[in-house]
This record gives C-alpha cells, sequence and structure tokens, in this order.
C-alpha cells in the first residue's frame, strides 16, 4: 500500500516537472488544494492552478518522504525561478482510493510576494 501511495505522490510532482500531462492526474471530485497563496476546490480548479504553476518550474528536487495510512509527506526544493533560489517545501499529500484528495503545502511565501 505505501508504495502505492508513494507512486501517485510522486506522479504528482512528476506533473509539476512537467514530464506527466496535469490531465493525467487522478483527482478526487473534492480534491482540495490548501497553501501560502491560493487555495481551491475540485479538480477543475485545482489543474487550473496547476496548469499556471508548472511552465514556471524548473526543478523539483525531493528531500525525504514518509507515507501514513493515507498520506505522503514531502519535503522538497522548488525552484521557478526566483533570484532567491530554490524554495524549501513540506507538503502533505492525502490519498484516498488511488486518487489524490487533498494537498496542503507549507513554504516561506515571501520571496514571491516580490513578483
Amino acid at each position: 500500500m505505501s508504495s502505492d501511495l508513494l507512486t501517485i505522490a510522486n506522479l504528482y510532482y512528476d506533473t509539476l516537472r512537467g514530464v506527466v500531462e496535469v490531465a493525467d492526474l487522478p483527482l478526487t471530485a473534492d480534491v482540495s488544494f490548501i497553501g501560502p497563496l491560493v487555495n481551491v476546490n475540485g479538480p477543475d480548479a485545482f489543474r487550473a492552478v496547476l496548469e499556471q504553476i508548472v511552465p514556471t518550474v524548473m526543478s523539483v528536487t525531493i528531500r525525504h518522504q514518509c507515507v501514513g495510512a493515507e498520506t505522503v509527506i514531502t519535503i522538497y526544493d522548488f525552484d521557478c525561478g526566483l533570484d532567491s533560489g530554490a524554495v524549501l517545501t513540506a507538503e502533505t499529500i492525502t490519498i484516498v482510493d488511488g486518487r489524490i484528495a487533498g494537498c496542503q503545502l507549507i513554504f516561506d511565501s515571501a520571496p514571491f510576494t516580490l513578483i
């Protein structure tokens, strides 16, 4: 089970990297995204946010992942070309029945307020 959760979580990170199409990401009908810059609900809104983010991503470098019953917690460096460099990021992805049901993203948003 934990390898299945990691596979789905890493599919999300491959989507951020532009390796997997946003449309191919398995999402629940009530998926939510909670982050320091945006909160959305529903698969269409979730995908719309990803469609905006993906073109800006230069790299996603995973430092560590921890798997729980229905969650994958990932610590990673997110680089979108800011002068300040990559942003250390923590994210919890909840996965239900093989689909992403929610993401909660935590990072210092200060570098993004200058854009």
